[in-house]
Formats: structure tokens, C-alpha cells, sequence
């Protein structure tokens, strides 16, 4: 008695000799089942097939290429940025060291109508606040919350 498992007609039968490659570049999983569908191909069909195989790789090395290029740009654009913010903080160091100057400036001048004002009897130590400060801004000298206007 046969075997029930093994069937009466191979599937490999029917291939001539230049389709053998018909049923190589299908995957182990599917090329029985497959090949009863497809039947043995002819050389034309496996020069087509071969073609877009072609094309296909051909079509993966262009996106690759691409996907190079704009990878590229991508790090070419943030280099320019941290460029573009390395002279943003620049220019924002140079205004920093801009304002302590000015502020050295302000606080000298403070200084000179504090002392200005001591020396007139517009502020009066012990008052308010310990020490009373001048506004550069508005000329005036404060003590606590009294404000006596300088000259």
C-alpha cells in the first residue's frame, strides 16, 4: 500500500530544464504550494523577473542615497543652528558685559548723589532705612518712604 502522505505527482515533474530557477527565489516556506500556481516559467518571464529585480535595487540605492543626502542636510541645518546660537550668545555676552558696564557706571553715579545728598542734608543717616539710596533715574534720593527731592 502507498504511503498517504506522499503524493502521486510531483510537482517538479512538469519543469524543463532552463525553468529550474523558477522555483528557487520563492521562499522554502511557500515553493510547493506556489509552484502548482505559477507552473514552470519561461525564459522570457525569468528575464523579466530579473529586470525588476534590477530596477528593484536600483530603486533601494536611489532612497538610500537620498535618505544619505538628507541626513546631510539635516546635520548640515543643525550645525548652522548651534552656529546661529553660538552667535546669539555672542552678541548676548557682549550686551551682558554691555549692561555691567553701565551698571558700574549707575552705581558710581548713585554713589556720587549719595554722597552729594549727605553732604547738602538731603538724607539723614538713622532714618527709614539704614543707608538711603539715589535714583540715577529720576534724581532723587530716598530714605525708607520718604523721598526729598535733590537739587
Amino acid at each position: 500500500m502507498p504511503c498517504p502522505y506522499k503524493s502521486q505527482h510531483s510537482p517538479y515533474d512538469s519543469l524543463e530544464p532552463h525553468s529550474l530557477t523558477g522555483y528557487r527565489d520563492l521562499p522554502l516556506t511557500k515553493r510547493p504550494a506556489q509552484l502548482a500556481k505559477i507552473g514552470p516559467r519561461t525564459l522570457p518571464e525569468i528575464i523579466a523577473l530579473n529586470r525588476s529585480r534590477e530596477a528593484d535595487r536600483e530603486h533601494k540605492k536611489t532612497q538610500a542615497a537620498a535618505a544619505i543626502q538628507k541626513a546631510e542636510e539635516v546635520h548640515f541645518r543643525s550645525r548652522k543652528q548651534q552656529l546661529r546660537r553660538t552667535k546669539e550668545d555672542a552678541i548676548t555676552m557682549e550686551r551682558k558685559e554691555g549692561w555691567k558696564e553701565k551698571r558700574r557706571v549707575l552705581d558710581e553715579k548713585r554713589e556720587d548723589m549719595v554722597r552729594e545728598a549727605f553732604e547738602k542734608g538731603l538724607l539723614i543717616p538713622g532714618r527709614g532705612r539704614k543707608h538711603g539710596y539715589a535714583d540715577v533715574d529720576k534724581d532723587e534720593v530716598v530714605i525708607g518712604f520718604e523721598k526729598k527731592w535733590g537739587d
